[in-house]
This record gives structure tokens, sequence and C-alpha cells, in this order.
């Protein structure tokens, strides 16, 4: 039925000052009177034609018939012909032109509410449109003293249109007025166009996230629970050992922002509706967390300082009260943190090229397709200190380290006053032979090949590898086994099978009597009467039996008391140096960068400190031993730990306890002469101590050898991988 409108002549006359204002007073002056109106087509500062809003008709895209449709095709679309144009005059304002004024429906009588939507947003000439820059998310339910009692009116009905598609389980945004406000605002850059949609929709209590983007054209925006749960693993249903969950329900809200011709960018509503409810607490999505590029570098920086994440949370909180972050968010932004300062590179590249820069002695090798797999480093000052100190090395190889996904081995030397050094570390791919053999050869290249200068002994933990590569690369050099090693591994498969502290504390100390038989004989007879005594205890007694008793030869004492291991068998002082040097290297704490900054200051201390104690012992001896002129040739020629060592020994002498016989037991580990000897002797011949006591002949350079270094990653020796063609380095790499 054509219905043809009256009374239009008061719109006719009027004059617009801008497009907003035109289209604000024709879609109020037609929604009054049950017509809907919409832009079909606009050029800017020139003209705009409003239609009818069920002017067109559908439009089958998909070229389905009606026998091949699942659903039943519905569509507003009837073709009506109404259309109102409003056009620019040359001298500035807008004026309306009726170009076809009959609609072939009848009007609905409360087209108002419908079109409130579009009055309150678009047309609305006095909507406080603003720029990007500028927009602030609205508060709901705050009144305006500027709004009249007709728009409160109709604010009523959007509310009650609202409800009614909440209970269709389908929900559109909230704010209308405000939603508007995007859609007509333009902004400088695309990060200005995010944060205000998505600071917009989030009081709101919808979550955007982008789903597709491309730089300087188009950002597409969709809610965080669009999409569907996607199976990637291909695990059917009734294989699963958790249940499946997901946040994605399919909602097919999108907004797309683009950039125009004048360089600004712009938002367009491609699907407006959700279909589920706003969260009433964003916070419980992960995106509402997420942390600013100031917050991020505040997190870096506290990480570097060693605070927890704990205590890095309540930080950023107490700057930002409204921050909703929990630990997880703290964790997950330093893992980003270390992904970033990565590169693409892995930790272990990475932490290569780092220590490159620094100067450090190093040397690696790479698998056909490029990857380190064997990485040598040490420290200048750790090298001078090597060379220096040469007789006895502790070593420890661990599993894969934390952060590498590399075994580690970790060597330290010990120095004449019995304080462990850190001499280097090796990162291999794998714990074989041919690895550790590498790693040896790296090592004894950086002590020399100097007879001199070839250790005495290694104190190792039983690694059947480590070992079998000792012998190869070191053949002259005893190896024995630290007894804290062995002492870990009992309690750690024993223990369980004792019920009381009493029976397991009698239990250890016979296996420690065991180990300190003097002579093969003792051990025999010890072993025997050890085996008797814990016969109900098989498993524990096979456990000692099938993984201690073979290599009996390296920590019992009968046998390893025959190499110069200076008393580091027993004690763990080694392997305390080698527990923090796993701290050093450990990258949780910090970048790669400041694990070679703090790896660096320990050695720089570590030397500091021996080589002033060098200096300090040449000078001042202990008092007691002044007085005793046994010592008189080697006072302020050896450290005062050996010092130490021999007025115990001299005590013995002192007080007549000495055994009648010499079982050549200190001599032979500590290097240094027994009661003994000193019984019928009035000085003590310098030559009677070992090298490793000496600080009369030890010179270390005060100057730092970092100092002017400079070592390109060229330089180095390209070793070939160890499973193709053998290249043996050559002695001046």
């Amino acid at each position: 039925m054509d219905t043809q409108l009256k009374d239009v002549s008061e719109l006719l006359n009027l004059k617009f000052d801008t497009r907003n204002e035109l289209l604000y007073a024709v879609r109020r002056f037609y929604a009054a009177r049950g017509c809907v109106l919409s832009i079909r087509s606009s050029r800017p500062d020139k003209n705009v034609i409003l239609r009818c809003d069920k002017g067109g008709s559908y439009r089958n895209s998909h070229q389905l018939t009606e026998d091949l449709r699942k659903r039943k095709r519905t569509s507003r679309l009837i073709g009506c012909p109404f259309e109102v144009r409003g056009r620019k005059q040359e001298e500035g304002f807008w004026i309306v032109d009726i170009r076809e004024p009959k609609h072939n429906h009848d009007l609905d009588g409360d087209a108002e509410g419908e079109c409130s939507e579009v009055e309150h947003g678009e047309t609305q000439p006095n909507a406080n449109v603003v720029p990007a820059e500028n927009v602030v998310p609205p508060a709901n339910n705050v009144p305006d003293d500027n709004i009249t009692l007709e728009e409160i009116t109709v604010a009523e009905e959007q509310q009650e249109q609202q409800q009614e598609h909440r209970n269709s389980n389908v929900v559109p945004v909230n704010d209308v007025n405000a939603h508007f406000q995007i859609l007509h605002s333009k902004f400088k850059t695309r990060t200005e166009l995010l944060q205000s949609v998505r600071g917009s929709y989030a009081a709101r209590g919808y979550i955007l996230t982008t789903r597709s983007s491309r730089p300087d054209k188009n950002v597409i925006l969709g809610c965080y629970r669009g999409g569907s749960y996607r199976n990637t693993h291909k695990v059917p249903l009734v294989e699963r050992k958790k249940s499946i969950k997901s946040r994605l329900i399919g909602c097919p809200f999108r907004l797309w922002g683009i950039k125009q011709n004048d360089g600004f960018w712009a938002v367009r509503v491609k699907n407006s509706t959700h279909n589920h409810e706003p969260a009433n607490d964003i916070s419980e999505y992960p995106l509402s967390q997420r942390l600013t590029r100031d917050e991020l570098e505040t997190v870096d920086e506290m990480t570097k300082s060693g605070q927890t994440p704990r205590q890095i949370m309540l930080a950023l909180k107490k700057k930002n009260p409204d921050l909703k972050v929990i630990s997880k968010t703290i964790y997950n932004a330093k893992k980003k943190i270390v992904k970033d300062k990565l590169a693409g590179r892995s930790t272990i590249e990475a932490l290569f090229d780092e220590l490159i820069k620094a100067g450090f002695n190093c040397n690696f090798l790479k698998d056909q397709e490029g990857h380190l797999t064997h990485l040598f480093a040490a420290h200048p000052l750790s090298v001078v200190l090597t060379k220096c100190f040469s007789n006895i090395f502790v070593m420890d190889s661990t599993r894969k380290c934390s952060g590498y996904k590399m075994h580690m081995l970790g060597i330290t030397g010990i120095s004449s006053f019995n304080t462990a050094f850190y001499s280097c570390f090796c990162f291999l791919e794998k714990e074989d032979k041919e690895s550790y053999v590498w790693a040896l050869k790296m090592f004894s290249n950086i002590l020399g090949h100097d007879r001199e200068n070839q250790p005495s002994a290694f104190v190792s933990n039983r690694e059947s590898a480590l070992t079998d590569a000792i012998n190869v690369v070191f053949p002259t050099t005893a190896n024995v086994f630290g007894l804290w090693h062995v002492e870990k591994s009992v309690k750690d498969n024993c223990k369980r099978y004792f019920e009381t502290k009493e029976d397991w504390d009698a239990f250890l100390s016979h296996w420690k009597k065991v180990v300190s038989s003097p002579t093969e004989a003792e051990f025999l007879q010890s072993w025997d009467e050890f085996e008797s005594i814990y016969s109900e205890k098989g498993d524990a007694i096979g456990f000692i039996k099938h993984d201690w008793i073979p290599w009996k030869e390296k920590f019992i004492r009968a046998w390893s008391d025959k190499s110069f291991h200076f008393s580091n068998q027993s004690f763990s002082s080694g392997e305390d140096a080698l527990e923090k040097l796993k701290k050093l290297l450990h990258v949780s704490a910090g970048d790669l960068r400041e694990v070679k900054n703090n790896f660096s200051t320990a050695v720089e201390k570590e030397y500091k400190d021996i080589t002033t104690r060098l200096e300090s012992e040449k000078i001042r001896v202990l008092y007691y031993c002044c007085k005793v002129s046994l010592f008189e040739n080697i006072l302020c020629r050896v450290s005062e730990h050996a010092l130490v060592e021999l007025y115990k020994q001299y005590e013995k002498v002192k007080k007549g306890v000495v055994d009648p016989v010499c079982t050549g037991r200190f001599r032979a580990t500590m290097g240094l002469p027994c009661a003994h000897s000193m019984v019928n002797s009035e000085v003590l011949n310098l030559d009677w101590v070992h090298q490793q006591w000496r600080i009369d002949t030890r010179l270390l350079p005060r100057r730092n050898p970092l100092i002017g270094f400079k070592r390109r990653k060229e330089d180095l020796c390209p070793y070939v991988d160890l499973n193709g063609p053998k290249t043996e380095p050559s002695d001046e790499t």
C-alpha cells in the first residue's frame, strides 16, 4: 500500500550547518511517522542519500535453489522506493530534497524505538563525537543533565529491546551512544584505534582480540569467545585423558579497522551481535591481564635484581591498583622477555654470543643442520688460575641444565689455600664418551702440554663415560670419586628400607667403616661383616654391591689414598663451587647478558681474593708457627693451610702420640711430611712440600687480562661434528 507523507515543507525549508545535523533532523522527522531510514550512498562534503530500511531486495549470494536450502529464507527487504537526498550548497550549508516520497508498505507505529540506536549515535548533532585520542569509555547508567525527557524514553525502550535480545541468546553492545562515538571517530594510528575500541568494549564486559591484520591497511577485531575448538592433535574423544574445555563458543561479533586515503583510521561494524552475556568482571579474561610496555620493563628490572614473581606483582599493583594481574601473568611476562631477547636463537646459542663478546676462551661444535651441540667456555682469569694451580680439579656432570636443554660439565680447581675457583664449563648435547673426550681436550688446551702442568688427580662423580674420557685424555692422572656423591647415592636408594632413624644411622656408620678401610685386607674383612650384619636388608646390600663395589678402587681408602687428592675426596668445597656455578648460569633469574655479567663478576672476585691472599701470606705467618724452629725453612713459602696441617702433625710429636708404624697415607694424599718425618728432623726440607702448597713460586698478574682483549667469533676453530669426519684440533687453537 502506497503511503504519501504530508507536511514536510518545514523540513524542506531548513538549512543545516553540518551533514550530521541534517541526518539527525531527517531521521527524527520520519521516525516519528513510523519510517526508519538508512544511508544507501554518501560522498563526503557533497551529498548523502537516505532510503527506507525496507528498500532493496534479497540477494541470493550463494546461488541456492529452494530445494537445496536447509533453512527457510526470510528478508525484511521488499523494494520500498522511498528516497531522500541531502545536498551541500556552495554556501556551505546542507538542504533536503525528497526524490521519492512513497512507500510500498504500512509504516510501523513504533519505528522511533527502532531508530533510537541511529538517533543517539550517528545522527545526533550534540552526541559529543570526539577524536580517537579523546575517546573515554563511558560509564553505564550515569545520568546526563543535557539529555531530554524524550531521549530518556528512547533509552528505556533500548533497554527493553536489549533484554529481549538477551533472552534470545543474542546480546547487542551496551551504550549505543558511545558505540557510535567510536564508529564516527578518526584515529591517527592503528594503536590508538585498538586502545579506544578495546577500552570501550571492555567497559561493557566484552574483550576483543585481533583476528587478522594487514600493516597500514586494515585490522579485524573479534570477540575473545569467537571461533571454535580445534582438535589439532586429532585425538578421539574416547582416548582423551582430560576433558575438553574451551572458551570458544563461536561468537559472531566482528569489527573492522580501516586506514583511509587521508591517513586516518576508521571503524566499521561487520557484525554487532554476541551470542553470550557480557562478563561482570573482565579480570577473568587473560587478555585483561596484559601488561603495558612500562610494566614489562619493571618486570625485567625486578627480575634481574632477584625479586620473586609475588614481589613483582605486589609492586605493580602498588603503582596501579586497578591492574588485574595474577602470578601466572608475571611468569608469562618473564618468559616473553627472555624469548624476545633470544631473537630466534636457542638459549645456548645466545649464551655463546654473549661469551664471545666478553672475550671468553670458547670453542664449539655444530651438527649438520647448524645447531650448536658442544660449547666450551673459560673466563680469561679462570685460565690464568687454572695454569697456576693445576694439580687437583673437581668435576661434576649434571643432567640437562635448566633453560639450556643440554648437559653441563663443570670443572673447578683448588688453590694453594684449599679454596675452589671456577676453571671452565662445557655444555654437551649428549653424555657419551666422545663428547667428554672433546670437552677434556679443550680443557687440556688451556692447561698446556707441559708435563709439569698436568693434574695429579681428578675428583668426579660416578659417570662411566666421563671416567673413560679421563683415561683417554689424561692417562697418567688419578681419578677418584667424591665421597659426598657416594653417601648421597646410598642415602637416596637405601634409606627407605629402614623404619627408624637409629637403624639407619647404624647402617650408615657401618658403611663408612667399610669405605675408610686403610688396607685391602681390612676392606674384605669389613665388607664381610657388613654383609652378615645386614643380611636381612637384601635390597640395600644388593644396591651397594651392584652399583658401588665394582668401583671400589675409585673411592675406598685402601686404593684412593695412593694418589694426591689433597683431602678433596672427603670435603666438598669443589662441589659447593659447582653448585654455585649452576646457579650463576641459571637463566630464569635474568637474561643471558645478566648471566654472563654475574659469572664474570664471580670470577673476578675469586681472582682478586686469591692474588691478595697470595701476596699477604708471603709476608705474614701464623704466630704459633714462628715459635717452632722446625718450620724455619718453609715460613712464607707455603700456604697457611699447609702450615696448619703440618702443625697438627707437629703436635702429635710434641704430645708423643705418633703411631709406631708409618702408613704413608698423609704424605701420599696431602703431599706433606707426616709426624714420623718430624721425629728425627731439626728443620723441614722445603722439597718435602708438594708444589700444590708452594706460594713462593706463584706469580699472578695484577692486570686484568680482559683489558684490551678482543676476540671475534670468526677467529674460533670451526670444529666438525663428532658424528662426521674426525678432525683433531690443533695445539694453537
